[in-house]
């Protein structure tokens, strides 16, 4: 081959042994965790890291935070940013489609549903959500319905403390097929990502394209997606800050939009 096009670190060490061997160059695309988190778990996978990346005709990175971050690991190499694209299925659909989609789930009119979207684990701070609804909850004068859609190590943890708390309705969806995921995005008001870290969270975007706002932690590529005015930053009052952009994006007509490098086409 005349060029390798590896993703993440796996492939990128893969690549990186065939050119070594055979001359081959090859561009590396970075995802997140292969930056902001494994490498500082174990110093021999920093060290492969930065020979990687060292060695690579191109390291391209899907948000500006994340290239940020990898200048802790290596300098004076060639870097990019290159945005996901976000797949054409994902759009709002017409407000009849959406009417019916909501009452097929128990949605009733007048009711707004505020959401979280993606795996049940701890790197998506989901430990704060039981907090973050209540405060929701309390604030909200309207009739206000939680979602957890999607599963994982920490929903034995997050979900007894949702169930019990009697101020507030959640539903765990569980997984849910890709396919039918535009469908669901469809019913959600607003929706939460209260992450601790984040390269270039797609699912923002996915919402944000089928008509719900979103509101996420200051992390990562999370600004760039939604812009810095719907990010709340880690640290004292956190979960109160969550809660009042909630309630503000529930009370208000603004619309959120996709950037233009998100364009799947341009991408």
């Amino acid at each position: 081959y005349d060029m390798i096009l590896a993703h993440s670190f796996e492939g990128a060490y893969m690549a990186r042994t065939v050119h070594d061997i055979y001359g081959v160059p090859y561009h590396v695309t970075w995802h997140g965790s292969d930056v902001h988190t494994h490498p500082w778990r174990n110093p021999l996978v920093l060290d492969s890291t930065h020979e990687v990346m060292e060695n690579a005709a191109c390291n391209c990175f899907v948000s500006r935070a994340l290239l940020n971050e990898s200048e802790r690991i290596i300098r004076g190499v060639r870097k990019e940013v290159l945005h996901n694209g976000v797949s054409d299925a994902f759009m709002k659909f017409s407000d009849e489609q959406r009417e019916s989609l909501r009452k097929g789930h128990g949605v009733l009119p007048g009711d707004k549903i505020v959401a979280f979207v993606g795996s049940i684990v701890e790197v998506k701070n989901v430990r704060s959500l039981p907090a973050i609804f209540h405060a929701i909850r309390s604030r909200y004068d309207g009739n206000v319905k939680f979602w957890m859609v999607g599963d994982g190590k920490l929903r034995n943890a997050v979900e007894p403390a949702m169930l019990s708390d009697e101020t507030i309705a959640v539903r765990f969806w569980g997984n849910v097929p890709a396919d039918e995921m535009p469908s669901v995005m469809n019913c959600i008001d607003v929706m939460l990502l209260p992450s601790f870290n984040e390269g270039l969270p797609l699912v923002c975007a996915e919402a944000v394209r089928c008509g719900a706002k979103v509101v996420g932690s200051n992390v990562g590529g999370i600004p760039e997606m939604i812009g810095c005015e719907s990010v709340v930053s880690h640290g004292e009052g956190f979960v109160e800050a969550m809660a009042v952009k909630a309630v503000d994006m529930l009370d208000s007509d603004m619309m959120q939009t996709v950037p233009d490098s998100m364009d799947w086409t341009a991408t």
